[in-house]
């Protein structure tokens, strides 16, 4: 396959560049001698480059629009996060508190069995 493709590059090169050597095709002889690419190539040419800038131009825009919303979307979900977590923590410090409490109770009726047993 790759032996194929090798092939049909190489044919492609020879053909370019006896057209090259002849004058034709895309190619047209100077006066002087010379060979030059045709003017209509030329003008095709650019006018395919800038439809290429043109739309680049445009995914570029609808790219960075796209962020931008991503970039809201992200920091409106942080601040969601944010929150929870907020939520979250209050509530195992109220939890931490009640168990807390819960041995502190639980520690003073130790403490108060235990002492009449001492006298």
């Amino acid at each position: 396959m790759k032996k194929m493709i090798l092939l049909i590059l190489l044919i492609a090169a020879c053909v370019l560049g006896y057209c090259y050597y002849k004058g034709i095709g895309p190619f047209e002889k100077t006066p002087d001698g010379n060979v030059q690419i045709k003017q209509e190539v030329k003008d095709k040419a650019t006018e395919l480059k800038d439809k290429v800038v043109e739309k680049a131009e445009e995914v570029k825009e609808k790219a960075v629009e796209k962020a931008g919303e991503m970039k809201d979307k992200v920091v409106e979900k942080a601040g969601e996060v944010k929150e929870k977590a907020a939520e979250l923590t209050d509530k195992a410090v109220e939890k931490a508190g009640e168990i807390k409490d819960k041995v502190m109770d639980s520690m003073a009726d130790t403490k108060e069995e235990s002492a009449p047993a001492a006298k």
